[in-house]
């Protein structure tokens, strides 16, 4: 979890690591922890999820729709149980437009 959590801090625009884990592959890493059962996991994969998309390019922007689908955007805005994901998702989808 305390990864999960750390991931948050290392995709932000101006971390000089950032580019190196999209590289690494961090967005197909973490995309399994959107639908964990785990509420902390799934908030800090979705939390990471919106710093990445933060001011990031094209590139990557796709890399995140691909990853998570606009049904899988629906599912963490509409359906999660838990308000904070919600309120992440919501954050993720304003910074992807």
């Amino acid at each position: 979890m305390a990864a999960a959590a750390a991931v948050c801090n290392l995709v932000l625009g101006f971390s000089h690591v950032r580019p190196a884990l999209v590289k690494a592959g961090v967005v197909p890493a973490l995309t399994p922890l959107v639908t964990s059962m785990v509420p902390e996991l799934r908030l800090h994969a979705v939390w990471a999820f919106k710093n990445l998309a933060h001011e990031c390019d094209n590139g990557v922007q796709g890399l995140l729709l691909s990853e998570l689908t606009w049904r899988g955007f629906k599912e963490l805005v509409v359906s999660d149980d838990d308000v904070r994901v919600q309120q992440q998702a919501v954050g993720l989808l304003q910074n992807i437009s």
